[in-house]
């Protein structure tokens, strides 16, 4: 899947929680980093709970554009029926 993809899917998953209410709480910080970190850390928790592989948190020192959290809402998608029953059991 390319850029567009990942975008598309990362703003779908995001309207689609806002939508519905779903609470993913707020970074400590309020950098883009935070956020992308938290919101991929919910991410990686419906992976482990699901035995799907996702993409870890970007290295402190990354430098590069590359975002986990939208990476892996592409896997969501393609996982969606078992994501939007797990959010709303976890975060709903």
């Amino acid at each position: 899947m390319g850029v567009r993809d990942s975008i598309r899917a990362y703003n779908g998953v995001i309207g689609w929680c806002n939508k519905n209410n779903i609470n993913l709480g707020r970074p400590k910080k309020g950098t883009y980093r935070a956020a992308d970190q938290h919101l991929n850390n919910i991410f990686r928790e419906f992976g482990k709970a699901h035995g799907i592989k996702m993409c870890k948190n970007n290295s402190k020192g990354y430098k590069g554009t590359f975002s986990p959290a939208m990476a892996n809402c592409c896997i969501i998608q393609e996982n969606w029926n078992d994501f939007t029953k797990w959010i709303k059991e976890n975060y709903g």
